[in-house]
C-alpha cells in the first residue's frame, strides 16, 4: 500500500480545537482498538521486562480471528458461536492463510498471547447461544482450541497470556473484571458450555478436549488484568517522548469515550 499521506488533511482535522470542523467521529481514532496499536508497536521495537513484551521472531496484529472449539457443523446448529475478534495478538503466528484475518500458529512458535483493550465498556457476559459463555473464558478457549488444532504441543510455548488492558478507573470500579480472570470461573465457565453438547454425538469429543487439553492450557496460561496508566508510566521510563505523547492520546481517548452523564441526556 502507497500514498498514505492522501488522507493526512482528514486526519488533521482532529487537531482543531473546534468540533466543528471534525470531518469524521473522534471515536475512530481515539479508540481503545488504536492505543493498543500504539502500545504494541511500541512493545515491538523496544525489548524490555513487560508482559507485553516480545519473544524473538514475534509480531503483532490487531483484529485477529481466532476459531472456536464451538464452531458451527451445519445450518440448524443452535448451540454454534462464530471466531473470536482479538483486540491484538502477540506471538508466532501468520494471518490469512483461510481468510483474511484468520490466525495460524507457527510449528516452532513459543508466544502466544492475548489482549483485550477496554476503556469504558465491560467484558461481555454472554453470546447469543450460551448465556453465560463470558468473553474472558470464550477467547481462552479459542485460545486453546488454535494449539490443539494446529497440532503443536503445550510444551513448545514458554509464553502463553491473556491481558485484559483497561483505566485504573475501570478496573477499580468493575468487579467483572477480576471475577472473569480467576482461573476456577474460566474452567466451571467452559465446562457448562461443554456441558451444553451433553445430548448431541461430539459431546464425548468436546469433553475429552476439555480434560486433555483445555485444563493443562487453562494451568499454563498467564492471566492478568493490566493498566493502561501503569503501560504509560512504563514506556515514559524507558522513552520519554513516546510516552509523552502516547499518555496524550490516552488522555484523548478518555475524553472522547467517557460515558455521558445521566443529566446530560434528555
Amino acid at each position: 500500500m502507497k500514498n498514505f499521506d492522501i488522507i493526512y488533511d482528514v486526519l488533521n482535522t482532529l487537531n482543531s480545537s473546534n468540533i466543528k470542523n471534525y470531518k469524521f467521529p473522534p471515536t475512530e481514532i481515539f479508540s481503545e482498538g488504536w492505543m493498543l496499536r500504539l502500545t504494541l508497536n511500541w512493545f515491538y521495537n523496544n525489548p524490555c521486562n513487560h508482559p507485553l513484551a516480545f519473544d524473538n521472531g514475534a509480531n503483532w496484529y490487531s483484529e485477529a480471528l481466532l476459531t472456536s472449539k464451538f464452531k458451527r457443523i451445519n445450518h440448524n446448529d443452535k448451540l454454534a458461536e462464530a471466531e473470536t475478534h482479538a483486540d491484538g495478538v502477540i506471538g508466532n503466528f501468520e494471518i490469512g492463510n483461510n481468510g483474511k484475518g484468520d490466525l495460524k500458529l507457527m510449528k516452532n512458535g513459543t508466544q502466544f498471547v492475548v489482549c483485550e483493550a477496554k476503556m469504558f465498556s465491560s467484558y461481555s457476559k454472554k453470546i447469543t447461544n450460551s448465556p453465560n459463555y463470558n468473553q474472558v473464558a470464550r477467547t481462552v478457549a479459542c485460545m486453546c482450541n488454535i494449539i490443539t488444532s494446529s497440532n503443536i504441543n503445550l510444551s513448545n510455548f514458554n509464553n502463553i497470556g491473556f491481558y485484559g488492558i483497561m483505566p485504573e478507573s475501570k478496573l477499580n470500579k468493575e468487579k467483572t473484571f477480576e471475577e472473569f480472570i480467576k482461573k476456577f470461573h474460566i474452567k466451571e465457565t467452559v465446562n457448562n458450555r461443554i456441558e451444553q453438547y451433553r445430548n448431541r454425538a461430539d459431546y464425548v469429543e468436546k469433553k475429552e478436549w476439555f480434560n486433555n487439553s483445555f485444563i493443562p492450557f487453562l494451568e499454563k496460561i498467564k492471566i492478568e488484568s493490566i493498566t493502561w496508566e501503569s503501560i504509560i508510566n512504563f514506556i515514559s521510563d524507558m522513552d520519554l517522548n513516546y510516552g509523552i505523547k502516547l499518555r496524550d492520546f490516552y488522555n484523548n481517548c478518555i475524553e472522547f469515550n467517557k460515558p455521558k452523564s445521566k443529566s446530560s441526556i434528555s
